[in-house]
């Protein structure tokens, strides 16, 4: 039985300057019908979740981000 739940989303690579100074790189998972812009603008969030390229999740405050720039697929 499908799970009604369920959200599909969509990975992206992107690079991320935050206020501290430290890029990384890794993606971000937006709605399929949306931009990462869509992402970041979304107010009702404040943590975006970021999967770095060693496979980790972390939960990034958009507020401290200052640069997010994707690599590949979505815009």
């Amino acid at each position: 039985m499908p799970n009604k739940f369920f959200i599909r989303k969509a990975k992206v690579k992107v690079q991320l300057q935050m206020s501290d100074g430290i890029t990384m790189q890794g993606s971000v998972f937006i709605n399929i019908d949306a931009r990462v812009l869509d992402l970041m603008n979304d107010s009702a969030a404040t943590f975006l979740p970021f999967e770095s390229e060693d496979g980790s999740i972390h939960l990034l405050n958009k507020f401290e981000i200052l640069r997010l720039t994707p690599i590949s697929g979505k815009r």
